[in-house]
């Protein structure tokens, strides 16, 4: 079972986190939750070897088993108005985004929150899937905000539909796409600085204990992406979305490409040209004068 210890030795040195270690649980979101609503105070994280009721967005099933993983949902508490609740899905990708990238693996964020291989044979394989959940005080702020993680690690394969769409970390190392640790270098005109390497407890490195060559331990990840999801968290409060948006915009893919939204209501096809300062993405339809505002959807890259 992936252990207090092990995680509390990637984090960085005073770190605020207090973890909660399960070997089965339902969903580490209904862990945080219940604990949220009982008082749990911020920078509690629930970490589970395995769930028997994951789910990612929309309520879709989400494969946890034992050991393949790392399954883990974190509890903010920020002072912020409840509007600003969608700041944290986008933030928590790049909090992801930026601590896999520090292991050296290459990856990007479709929008929201997908965080996918971004270069090599697993090009565009999601990796990472992120949901969030909130409560909202009396007075029209948030209560607490939990983030649900699911990051593949150990997989060898996957099956059936998921055997063209998903991958893990094993996966990419094997298909030779880890660099050096450290903060592969991601360019973009937005010019958002990385929530990058921070000193540790127990050191970081690309791999880890138990795993394959250039593969980290689950520790390791959560270590890297809770350091992170803390810098984001701060940013949040001291700079508002600003910072956390141009990093966004840096590490997302499919930038200027035509894609496909899908909601509800059906589907609209355009060019994807950013994303606007209330998170919602930019897309440029035929016809239309300037970019038009997606609030929701799925969005899948044209071929």
């Amino acid at each position: 079972m992936i252990s207090c210890q092990a995680i509390a030795a990637e984090l960085r040195l005073g770190h605020p986190w207090t973890i909660r270690s399960f070997d089965e649980v339902g969903s580490t979101m209904t862990e945080i939750s219940r604990a949220a609503e009982e008082g749990a105070p911020p920078f509690t994280v629930a970490v589970a070897e395995s769930q028997t009721a994951g789910t990612g967005r929309h309520d879709r099933p989400w494969a946890s088993a034992a050991g393949d993983g790392l399954w883990m949902t974190a509890l903010l508490r920020p002072s912020l108005p409840a509007d600003r609740a969608p700041w944290f899905t986008l933030g928590a990708a790049v909090a992801v985004a930026d601590g896999l990238l520090s292991l050296g693996f290459p990856v990007g964020i479709k929008w929201p929150n997908d965080v996918l291989v971004a270069d090599g044979p697993l090009f565009r394989r999601k990796l990472c899937g992120i949901r969030a959940e909130m409560a909202v005080a009396e007075d029209g702020s948030l209560a607490w905000v939990s983030i649900g993680i699911g990051l593949n690690v150990h997989q060898a394969a996957f099956e059936g539909e998921l055997a063209s769409v998903a991958a893990s970390l094993r996966m990419v190392a094997a298909a030779g796409g880890v660099e050096g640790a450290g903060d592969c270098a991601v360019s973009g005109e937005h010019s958002g600085a990385a929530f990058g390497n921070v000193a540790t407890a127990g050191g970081c490195g690309a791999a880890g204990a138990g795993g394959a060559a250039g593969e980290p331990s689950r520790a390791q990840c959560a270590g890297a992406i809770l350091n992170r999801l803390e810098r984001v968290d701060r940013s949040f409060a001291e700079e508002g979305f600003g910072p956390v948006r141009s990093r966004w915009l840096d590490l997302a893919l499919g930038l200027n490409r035509e894609a496909t939204v899908r909601d509800i209501e059906g589907e609209q096809t355009g060019i994807v040209r950013g994303m606007d300062e209330e998170g919602h993405l930019l897309l440029e339809r035929p016809g239309d004068d300037a970019p038009f505002p997606i609030v929701a959807g799925d969005l899948v890259f044209a071929v």
